[in-house]
């Protein structure tokens, strides 16, 4: 391995700890560097994990796999999902056909349909969505409405543009979570009687209870997010 080279690696033990994205568990590698090529310099470094916190004996110990992991991608690429996933988020597209809408969106720096907009469970109304809003709905109003806002700081000119975000903004959400076998209530209590039934864990990872059970954690995260947008926009009423 020439100097500065990255690889990744597979570490045997290692690779058995499972994840926790508020671990305080570090992993490390140490290598001889007084050691030369010839002397075999790589075939003394070694691994170690590294606890900052106290552990009771007994207790599971977790590492991150890093804190930006949502559970599709943990799904994906490691078979499982997370209860309160922290990094869990739901992606909401907003399709512009308008020419001229585009233009007014790209006038206050919102670039139409090339991107989704992100909703977290920290932020599940963000600035740059209530700003698309807002422009969207001003634009289907009385020109002054849009002269209004495009001139100020503030995204709601009146009360009538307040209710016409509010119609755009449940619309949407609305569809999205229709797009869901069942809603938040239904969701929780179906992963609640799965997990009556048992302990569940990567060791029956193959089964297809393990599978459905971490769909259902992936599910309710991700309506949860959705329920909270859809209170904050209720409100705008």
């Amino acid at each position: 391995m020439s100097t500065g080279e990255v690889i990744c690696l597979i570490v045997p033990i290692c690779d058995m700890f499972n994840h926790d994205p508020s671990a305080s568990v570090s992993h490390y590698l140490a290598i001889d560097c007084n050691m030369s090529e010839e002397e075999g310099r790589y075939s003394k470094a070694h691994v170690g994990m590294l606890n900052t916190l106290a552990v009771e004996t007994g207790n599971e110990i977790f590492i991150s796999y890093g804190n930006h992991h949502d559970n599709s991608n943990l799904l994906h690429h490691y078979g499982m999902a997370l209860e309160n996933n922290p990094a869990e988020f739901v992606e909401v597209w907003f399709e512009v056909e308008s020419v001229e809408k585009r233009r007014v969106l790209s006038d206050v720096g919102i670039e139409a349909n090339q991107r989704p907009f992100k909703l977290t469970m920290s932020d599940p109304l963000p600035a740059d969505l209530v700003r698309c809003i807002s422009v969207l709905a001003a634009c289907d109003m009385e020109e002054n409405d849009l002269e209004l806002l495009l001139a100020g700081s503030k995204d709601v000119v009146s009360g009538e543009h307040r209710l016409a975000m509010r119609e755009l903004l449940m619309n949407k959400l609305e569809d999205i979570m229709n797009e869901y076998p069942d809603n938040l209530a239904g969701s929780v209590e179906e992963l609640e009687t799965e997990k009556s039934f048992g302990s569940y864990s990567l060791f029956n990872a193959d089964s297809e209870r393990y599978k459905y059970i971490m769909a259902l954690i992936t599910r309710v995260g991700e309506l949860e997010i959705l329920e909270k947008a859809r209170s904050l926009v209720e409100e705008m009423m």
